[in-house]
């Protein structure tokens, strides 16, 4: 048996850390990287990690201290060919990139403000960047999972709305009726008013209570739909009234969930 020793051949690595700013306050990544890249393959890699366009970034190898040791400039060298060693710093720049901030509506009027479509239209932003390699909400997975979702939402929506318009079809104004909301005893009264209002979305039953368990004297927010004393009025979703001879009780309980 040969005592020749096989040598495997295993490329050189560089550590590095990965920063958008020089002060190293944004985007500090430690990577490491095979010796034997071009940099054209480098920023490919750099595009993913920091959101800057290979196309218009530019790297330079900085220093612990910030200082400049080189720029990675010609995109068809190799990496190792450049005199940097273990931990240096690359600063990835992008003069085409745009980084969105939170900012108050004061600040923003400020501002130089692009609409939608040229937004859409700029090349090197963060959101071209997420279309192109398919990202985030721009998956289409995840479009197509938000799609089916937003179907049977606005399916169970349309359902919903047609089982109150045929409850609220069939209550009378006038009858008396029991409102039956869930986690809470049953309170009586008279159905005072059916139909839509200004304060929230879909049909609602307003109902004069026979006790002062209710929220309101039959008017919201300066619109009256029905006349009650204070705190005998209240807004129930067509599906918690029954309609029927209820006669009058006296529970001596409260409630805090009608409007």
């Amino acid at each position: 048996m040969s005592d020749e020793i096989i040598r495997i051949q295993t490329p050189d690595f560089i550590r590095v850390t990965v920063t958008t700013d020089a002060s190293k306050s944004h985007c500090c990544v430690p990577k490491k990287f095979q010796k034997d890249l071009t940099i054209w393959d480098l920023k490919q890699r750099l595009e993913l990690i920091t959101g800057r366009n290979a196309n218009t970034m530019t790297v330079s190898a900085l220093t612990a201290e910030g200082e400049l040791v080189c720029k990675l400039d010609e995109n068809y060298k190799l990496l190792g060919s450049y005199p940097l060693v273990d931990d240096v710093q690359l600063l990835v720049e992008d003069p085409m990139f745009e980084q969105v901030a939170e900012e108050n509506d004061e600040d923003l009027e400020k501002r130089f403000q692009l609409s939608e479509e040229q937004y859409a239209n700029r090349r090197g932003t963060l959101k071209e960047f997420l279309q192109r390699n398919k990202l985030g909400k721009y998956n289409p997975e995840i479009i197509s999972q938000k799609e089916e979702e937003a179907r049977k939402e606005e399916e169970e929506r349309k359902r919903a709305a047609e089982r109150d318009k045929e409850l609220v079809d069939s209550i009378a104004v006038g009858a008396r009726c029991e409102v039956m909301v869930p986690n809470q005893l049953p309170k009586r009264g008279v159905v005072a008013f059916k139909g839509g209002v200004q304060f929230t979305d879909g049909l609602w039953v307003g109902v004069k209570y026979d006790e002062p368990f209710g929220k309101n004297d039959g008017s919201v927010d300066g619109v009256r739909y029905f006349d009650a004393p204070p705190n005998y009025g209240a807004f129930v979703k067509p599906a918690y009234v029954n309609v029927g001879d209820y006669p009058e009780i006296t529970c001596g309980l409260e409630y805090d969930e009608e409007f």
